[in-house]
């Protein structure tokens, strides 16, 4: 006697469907937040400007939270002649 192969769909599962949203709205607005702080302290930061303040940006933006971490650290990376 042979067994009939069943395929069951995602919906059968109990999973949920793309037409149920369920976390992901609520935690979306807190992700992007989160990955917007860093680059508003770099941004309105007065510690550097230029093309100092631009480097430090793109690399928050390409390298994340370490790049962050370094400009609370060690920003700015030169004295301002005063």
């Amino acid at each position: 006697m042979q067994q009939a192969l069943v395929v069951r769909s995602l919906a059968d599962t109990g999973w949920r469907t793309r037409e149920e949203p369920g976390m992901e709205i609520i935690l979306f607005p807190f992700i992007v937040i989160l990955w917007l702080i860093p680059i508003l302290h770099i941004g309105l930061s007065s510690r550097t400007s230029g093309a100092e303040k631009l480097a430090w940006l793109l690399a928050v933006v390409f390298i994340s939270w370490f790049a962050w971490v370094f400009f609370m650290l060690l920003a700015p990376l030169k004295e301002n002649p005063r």
